[in-house]
């Protein structure tokens, strides 16, 4: 009964019902929060749900280094994130496809915007809820920078840091797919997000199927 409770209690506390076994978790802190690693039905999460930012990717190294460890039928990165660092995620986004793993917005929902997509378009299977996409869960912009002041400004095309991340997706994405996606940054205000529904994205090959995976826990 008092096991019965428990588990109720945190599905109750994390609102996500894919919590039966969790175990093993591990957390990577970083300046603007933390990665997350646990272990559920004979599968793997690591759990990107916090900004982006350039020290994030020392936290990704060890944690992938821990995912890399465990004994696991699968290997899903996780992702409900706003975005920052386009260089971290890049970064980011190569250690995941060097080490074939997929990628996937949180089953129970998820936002996955900013840099985050550069890291979603890092895995061998990219997934997400179909029914929660449907709503704009991804969403893209233009690259920006700030100055010493706070103030942000968006590139436009072309510029060095869009032939790198073209190069990038290029690794990443089919042809079409790439283009798209370029395309789809390019497009879009960095003072602004612009959502995209799970049909056109499976179409270019952004998206490779319907599911989405991950537990969440705190």
């Amino acid at each position: 009964m008092k096991k019965n409770f428990c588990a109720l209690l945190l599905v109750f506390l994390t609102g996500c019902t894919a919590v039966e076994g969790l175990s093993n978790r591990a957390k990577f802190p970083y300046s603007e929060g933390e990665i997350k690693v646990s272990e559920a039905k004979g599968g793997c999460w690591l759990q990107i749900t916090d900004a982006i930012t350039p020290d994030i990717v020392s936290a990704f190294r060890l944690a992938l280094d821990d995912f890399k460890s465990r004994k696991c039928e699968s290997r899903w990165i996780s992702l409900d994130s706003p975005g920052g660092s386009v260089s971290a995620a890049i970064q980011i986004g190569d250690l995941i496809r060097d080490n074939g793993l997929n990628t996937s917005l949180f089953a129970d929902g998820g936002t996955c915007s900013s840099s985050c997509g550069i890291i979603f378009i890092a895995g061998v299977r990219r997934e997400v809820n179909k029914g929660l996409i449907s709503g704009g869960n991804i969403g893209f912009h233009q690259i920006s920078v700030t100055d010493a002041r706070g103030n942000k400004s968006c590139l436009q095309q072309p510029s060095p840091a869009y032939t790198a991340l073209e190069g990038y997706a290029n690794r990443m994405l089919p042809k079409k797919g790439a283009e798209t996606f370029v395309k789809m940054v390019g497009s879009t205000s960095c003072h602004q997000i612009q959502q995209y529904r799970y049909g056109t994205l499976l179409d270019v090959g952004i998206v490779t199927g319907a599911g989405g995976a991950g537990t969440r826990f705190f």
